[in-house]
This record gives C-alpha cells, structure tokens and sequence, in this order.
C-alpha cells in the first residue's frame, strides 16, 4: 500500500504543474541571454569572414593590377629598337622610359608616372593609364643593367598600394622585372 501522505504530495505536485503553462521570468532572462551570447559569437565570426575576404580580394586586384603594368611595360621594351636615353629617367622614383620602337605611330612609346598613376603613351598620342584608379604608384623606377653598345637590359621596379578599402593596412606591392630589348 502507498501512503496516503505520499498520494496527497503527488496530487498537489501534479496540480501545481498544471497551472504552470508558460516560461518563469528569470528562464527568460537565462535563454535571451545564451541566445545573445551565440548570435554574437555567429556574427562576430562572420564579420572577420567578410573581412579577410575583402582584404584577400584587395591585394588579389592590386597584384593583378601592378603585374598588369609590368607585363605591358615588359612586352613593349621586348619589342623595342633601343631606348631613348636623352629622354629616359633612370634610377629616380619616378621614372620614365623611352623606347624607340619600329612603326611611326609607336615611336617614341614613353611610360611615366604622373601623380599616382602609371601611363603609357605612344608617339603624340595621348597618354592612357597603366594602373586603375584603385592603385596608387608609390614608385616607379628604371635602371639600366647594361653598358652601351651592347643589347639594353631594362630593369623595372614598381611599388604600389591599394587605395580603395577603408582597412588599417592597405594592401601594398612591389614588383620587379628585367628585360633585354630583343634588337
């Protein structure tokens, strides 16, 4: 037999959770706050997410950028009969080259750094950009490896920053490359 002190404790318990259809104030509280701890833990994660990919995504197009630059700069001394040198800055940060290249509408083909940007302009033509707008050319510098007489070795050092995102470090490149003209 189950006492009868036992039965009544029972019921009354029983009757109690009945009532009780809803969360107490201070549950609330508990889960509100663990809720808000893991959102913000979700949120803070994904935040430095998006931001490594936009950092990532900004030293990518920097790089693209400058190697851009260097090939086309490259590709035209390549092809070029011999450097203007009269015409040429060599060994200052911000440097220009002069090629003398074969067709009247390319000669002379000059590569410059004006204000922030890398141009390229070929015979009177006008000056075109190198570089975006979103790169600003920290230096430009031209050296020459060889003596005279002998085929010209060009060597191109070009530094660079990416100016477009709002983070503490920019991204910030520097490139060089040398090339021997092929005439």
């Amino acid at each position: 037999m189950i006492p009868r002190f036992f039965l009544k404790g029972l019921a009354e318990s029983l009757k109690y959770k009945r009532q009780r259809n809803g969360f107490t104030l201070i549950e609330i509280i508990i889960y509100v706050a663990l809720a808000s701890i893991v959102l913000v833990a979700v949120l803070q994660s994904m935040l430095l997410v998006v931001g490594t990919r936009e950092q990532t995504r900004g030293q990518t197009d920097l790089h693209y950028a400058v190697r851009y630059g260097l090939e086309r700069m490259r590709r035209t001394a390549w092809n070029a009969q011999g450097v203007n040198v009269a015409a040429s800055r060599f060994q200052t940060n911000s440097g220009v080259l002069s090629l003398l290249m074969s067709g009247a509408s390319l000669n002379p083909t000059v590569f410059s750094l004006s204000g922030s940007r890398v141009y390229a302009r070929e015979a009177s033509g006008t000056a075109l950009p190198l570089t975006p707008p979103s790169v600003r050319v920290d230096q430009l510098l031209f050296t020459k490896l060889t003596a005279t007489g002998a085929h010209a070795t060009i060597q191109i050092l070009l530094q660079a920053t990416d100016i477009t995102k709002n983070v503490p470090k920019p991204a910030q490149v520097l490139m060089r490359s040398s090339v021997t003209l092929r005439q």
